[in-house]
């Protein structure tokens, strides 16, 4: 099971995230699900809200990658530690960020996660830390 788990988490975020496949998503999120701090700002709780978040993303960025750099597992539990590369479209600057996931799966879905991202770095490397918050908005 171990095994099936941490290809299920390499697949969520090359197939899915990287590849802009959101059909990934619908194959292996649970029924009913929670996804904690997804895009820096709440819990997402439905597929709808996961794709509507991921299309804001995808629109906002251009070539985005999310490398992952280790995954660890233990039961039903994964930890992913990875990245998140790109171009942000409007500010045209590069980004590179630190990211980490624990996935916690039943029955072999994606039941609840819990996501930390390095957002301050992000807004320091498009330099929008001085910015109002309006203007910071993508």
């Amino acid at each position: 099971m171990n095994q099936e788990m941490i290809e299920r988490a390499e697949r969520w975020y090359e197939e899915g995230w990287e590849n802009q496949n959101l059909d990934v998503f619908k194959d292996l999120l649970a029924g009913e699900f929670r996804l904690r701090e997804m895009f820096g700002e709440k819990d997402v709780q439905t597929l709808r809200d996961l794709e509507a978040g991921a299309r804001r993303l995808w629109k906002s960025c251009d070539r985005l990658e999310f490398p992952v750099d280790e995954i660890i597992c233990a039961d039903e539990t994964v930890a992913v530690r990875y990245r998140i590369k790109g171009t942000h479209k409007k500010t045209q600057r590069d980004f590179d960020i630190q990211a980490m996931a624990f996935i916690h799966f039943e029955d072999g879905e994606i039941k609840d996660g819990w996501n930390c991202s390095d957002l301050l770095g992000f807004y320091s490397q498009l330099r929008m830390l001085d910015r109002p918050r309006q203007a910071r908005e993508a």
